[in-house]
Order: structure tokens, then C-alpha cells, then sequence
């Protein structure tokens, strides 16, 4: 494409594994769907699935705010932060637990800025972790935009933005295998030393002792944050966290919660968080889009969300 940097090209040739598909048919929808639900046993975040795109396609066009309407937020620093992630208009995703699967967003439109914290609320079944897979390009929107550092979400390699906006599972995915072995697995390659491996570990509270222990054996808190470190290797800009505390015992939910504030604020890593939990979204601060029915309802401070979100069940 013109004027494509050479972070967003799109290889011209034959079809790699994760070349977009447009699904014949329903049926090939729900096959699509069923592999990549973690409930089918595969490993959802695996760089090379396929993205699944609507029949139809989404409006393209220049990916600038001006064009997008919205305006350049100030932080409370005062400086004005880079706009990194803009969806404008974006309609589609799909209820991956909903039978038959439908596609649940309506004309979402919001921004997020480098170094923001993000939190996504509602109901279940709101279209949240719709949301998240859209952003992810597991998914492609129906109508709409999505756009990362201007250019627009479809004109990156797949293989690239899962590296570049990772995210990170409500039930972690842990292969067979040590926790080294796993490290390794997520950035897709081998040639990480020794000492990135123990860093990406300490970084999430853990000592290199866990190199070697079966992933599979770990507790619920470890396996998250093994999860949060094996993304944090493949050297994201954003990092999206569906549902990141809600399976875990109260000692292991304060200890993610910790992490996942450090990570934002001494790291300054973009954050966009699904939640439903009031104590996790006081804790990151930040804004919160409050979903319902595929629509973003309201957007307030964190401070504000109790209330709201007690309004929208």
C-alpha cells in the first residue's frame, strides 16, 4: 500500500497459515469458531491462526484523529500523549459462547493514548472479550475501523500485531513442557538467552527457580503471570488482559492486581483491561467504557464505575 512503513507491510504471494479467510458459509463459521475457542483444547493465542473476516469487509480510509473526530486528550501530566489505538464506528465481532454465533458490536467508537490504562465493563455477553479479539485481528470488524499508530488494523500482519497488541487469556494457556519451554513458545523463537528468560520472570514477581517446573502444575496465580510474562517477551505496546483476576484465589488476585498496576504505571505499558470486578478498576484508575448490548453506554473515571455498573447489572 502507499505510504506502508515497514512495521505495517503486508507481504504480497501465497496465503501463509494466517492469511484472512472469508468463511464460505455458516458452517465454516462455527468450525472457524470452535478452534478458536480455548474451549476446544487449541491454543487460542497461537500467532498463526487464521483471522476471520465478515463478508463485505469494513470501510477503510486514513486513519488520523481529525478525520476520526475525535481530540487529542490531555493527561494530567499535561503533555499531550501519542493516540495509539482509535476504533471508530466498529460493528462486528462474535459471541464465541452464543449459539447460533452472532455478531454483538454496534458502532463501537473510542481512543486510547500510549501509556493509558483502559478498563472495559458490563454484563456478560455485553461483547467484551468480542472486543478484545477484534483488537487482537482473531476477528475482523463487520463495519468500521480499527486503527494502531495511525495505519489502519488490517494492514498488519497478523504474525506482528499479536506480538505488538498481545492478550492475555481469563484461563491461561500452559503447554506441556517447563515454564522455559513456554516462555519460549509465545514470541515464536528460540534464540532468547537465559537472562532475558529470568528477567521476564522477575518482572512478574517470580524467581528463576520457575524455569524448570512443569507449567502445567503451577497454580492459578502462576500460571497468569507466566502467561503475562510470555506476552511481555514477545515486546508489546499493548497488552490486553480479558477477565485477568477473576479465577483466582483472593491471595493470587491481589498479587496479578499489583502486577498488572506496576505494569502500567512504572512501565508505562497501554493497558486495556476487561473486568468486571469494582476493586481491580479503582485499583488501575483510568477511564472505563461501560458496555451493554453491544454498545458502549456511558464512559467515566474509575472512581465512578461502582454505581454504573450496579445500574447495568
Amino acid at each position: 500500500a502507499p505510504g506502508l512503513s515497514a512495521r505495517a507491510r503486508n507481504p504480497s504471494g501465497p496465503r501463509r497459515p494466517w492469511s484472512v479467510r472469508k468463511p464460505s458459509d455458516s458452517r465454516h463459521v462455527a468450525r472457524r469458531l470452535q478452534v478458536l475457542s480455548p474451549s476446544a483444547g487449541e491454543d487460542p493465542l497461537a500467532e498463526s491462526s487464521p483471522v476471520r473476516r465478515p463478508s463485505g469487509g469494513a470501510e477503510r480510509g486514513a486513519c488520523t484523529s481529525s478525520r476520526l473526530g475525535f481530540r487529542t486528550m490531555e493527561m494530567t501530566t499535561g503533555a499531550e500523549a501519542e493516540l495509539i489505538l482509535v476504533c471508530r464506528k466498529v460493528s462486528g465481532g462474535y459471541a464465541v459462547d452464543a449459539q447460533p454465533h452472532r455478531e454483538v458490536l454496534k458502532s463501537i467508537s473510542f481512543q486510547v493514548h500510549a501509556g493509558e490504562c483502559l478498563s472495559i465493563a458490563g454484563p456478560s455477553g455485553s461483547g467484551k472479550t468480542a472486543l478484545l479479539r477484534l483488537l487482537n485481528r482473531f476477528d475482523d470488524p463487520a463495519q468500521g475501523e480499527i486503527c494502531f499508530r495511525g495505519e489502519p488494523l488490517q494492514r498488519f500482519d497478523p504474525l506482528e500485531i499479536r506480538r505488538r497488541i498481545a492478550l492475555v487469556l481469563q484461563n491461561p494457556v500452559m503447554f506441556h513442557g517447563t515454564v522455559r519451554e513456554n516462555l519460549l513458545r509465545r514470541p515464536g523463537r528460540q534464540d532468547l538467552s537465559e537472562p532475558a528468560l529470568v528477567q521476564a520472570l522477575e518482572e512478574v514477581g517470580l524467581d528463576r527457580s520457575f524455569l524448570d517446573r512443569i507449567a502445567t502444575e503451577l497454580s492459578g496465580g502462576e500460571k497468569q503471570r507466566i502467561s503475562i510474562a510470555r506476552s511481555l517477551l514477545g515486546g508489546p505496546e499493548i497488552l490486553l488482559l480479558d477477565e485477568p483476576t477473576s479465577a483466582l484465589d483472593p491471595r493470587s488476585l491481589h498479587l496479578v492486581a499489583d502486577l498488572i498496576t506496576q505494569l502500567n504505571r512504572v512501565r508505562g505499558l497501554t493497558l486495556i483491561v476487561v473486568t468486571h470486578q469494582v476493586d481491580l478498576i479503582h485499583r488501575l484508575g483510568g477511564r472505563v467504557l461501560v458496555l451493554d448490548r453491544g454498545q458502549v453506554v456511558r464512559e467515566v473515571r474509575a472512581e465512578q464505575a461502582g454505581s454504573l455498573l450496579e445500574e447495568h447489572g
